[in-house]
């Protein structure tokens, strides 16, 4: 039962959006309500702080692309939250890995960032048993990243918890 739960939060998440400070149509600033003053940069270093560049989250959780982070970090108290479904396929038992992790990234100052990801379900299925073939030494063998896999299918796992810190000491 718990386990239908996980993949059912998984999922309810994974189709949730949210969309927070988009910029209104036409380049037009927002009007602001009689009696209020709001300060407009003049120049374009002024405004140097708010021109970042998107990003979205790695597997990881930290700022970049899919598989590939990035040197940025997110801006001071910013957050990110997202799910993922990653899917690996090793020649090892013809063995086919599926993790779905939900990653977080907190921006800690403006050089700075905390970030993880917890792997709420973890499959692998593995189709050459037993481990080792004589006839096919290309097939059999242990997967290195899972070597204590012995059975050829694993049922949903709870998978790893990963945290980690990025520091952007140069920026662009």
């Amino acid at each position: 039962m718990l386990k239908r739960v996980v993949v059912a939060i998984g999922v309810v998440l994974s189709g949730a959006t949210v969309a927070f400070a988009q910029a209104t149509s036409g380049g037009q600033a927002p009007s602001t309500p009689s009696g209020s003053t709001a300060s407009q940069p003049v120049s374009g270093s002024a405004a140097a702080g708010d021109d970042t560049r998107p990003a979205t989250t790695t597997f990881m959780g930290d700022t970049g692309l899919w598989f590939v982070p990035i040197g940025e970090v997110l801006p001071a108290k910013k957050w990110s939250v997202s799910a993922y479904r990653v899917n690996y396929d090793y020649s090892q038992g013809f063995t086919d890995v599926s993790n779905w992790p939900l990653t977080f990234g907190f921006g800690v100052g403006d050089r700075a960032e905390v970030f993880g990801a917890w792997t709420l379900v973890r499959r692998i299925d593995r189709d050459v048993r037993p481990i080792f073939l004589p006839s096919q030494p290309e097939a059999g063998g242990v997967t290195n990243d899972y070597p204590f896999v012995r059975q050829g299918w694993s049922d949903n796992q709870l998978g790893d918890f990963w945290v980690g810190t990025k520091v952007n000491l140069l920026s662009e």
